[in-house]
């Protein structure tokens, strides 16, 4: 329930910035926007991501300030339920869902220089302005503990997060009941450097000059200082490369 309310609001928030965008389709201004802010949403490979641009317009070239929070997965996570609760080999119930041998989430926030090389412009009435994509910076990668509800005895059921101490329990299917939620953890962040590269290809369409409506399709590089421990079951990585792909929306002024 609480991830279909967070879809709803977030599409809910995405149509009322698109709505706002939309308000201004009937002005017209004879002198030329030389600044746009966007809002891009991207679901890449190993997560999804979310960034704000604000740039400034020149005539083949468009630079801009860029800041981006990103989810990062270990390509080996799986997600699974396991069953709980039965009776006499009855299936009562179904666990919440988790990841086996998972220690942390790990997430990254970029903080850099963002751009757009034009190869193209688009028609004031119609068309499609095609440029190459590009940003780079500095990250600072956020390692948040990864808790889920492990049975301790036949009566408690514990949010607990892998220490050595606790690995067997933490690894045996059977006292797993599921994730604990996004509550949990968030007073134990530990922080890493690193830094990312993104190079892409951007498709701009759309007959009114000061909205921006586009798909940008590409790939980027996160990069850290040392390995990041994801996974307790699989070997971990200081590096990672991913494809995605994004709806920008925004405006011109």
């Amino acid at each position: 329930m609480k991830k279909i309310l967070c879809k709803i609001c977030f599409l809910a928030l995405l149509v009322c910035f698109n709505a706002i965008l939309w308000a201004q389709e009937n002005q017209t201004n004879d002198i030329s926007p030389s600044k746009e802010f966007f809002l891009t949403i991207s679901p890449h490979t190993l997560g999804t991501s979310i960034a704000l641009d604000y740039g400034f317009i020149g005539n083949r070239l468009t630079h801009a300030v860029h800041l981006e929070m990103t989810t990062l997965r270990h390509s080996k996570e799986v997600r699974q339920r396991t069953s709980v609760g039965g009776v006499g080999g009855s299936l009562a119930s179904v666990s919440n869902s988790f990841v086996y041998g998972k220690q942390n989430q790990f997430y990254g926030v970029h903080i850099g220089y963002s751009g757009k090389f034009h190869f193209s412009r688009k028609a004031n009435s119609q068309g499609v302005a095609v440029s190459a994509s590009y940003a780079a910076g500095p990250s600072l990668g956020l390692i948040r503990p990864y808790y889920i509800d492990l049975r301790v005895s036949p009566e408690d059921v514990i949010p607990q997060t892998y220490t050595e101490e606790n690995a067997v329990i933490f690894l045996d299917l059977a006292r797993i009941s599921g994730a604990s939620g996004l509550g949990y953890g968030w007073d134990e962040l530990s922080y890493v450097a690193g830094g990312f590269l993104k190079f892409g290809l951007n498709f701009e369409w759309g007959h009114v000059p000061r909205l921006i409506k586009a798909v940008d399709v590409g790939v980027t590089l996160n990069m850290y200082v040392k390995e990041i421990p994801i996974m307790v079951i699989a070997d971990n990585q200081a590096i990672f490369p991913t494809l995605y792909a994004a709806f920008q929306i925004g405006k011109r002024s």
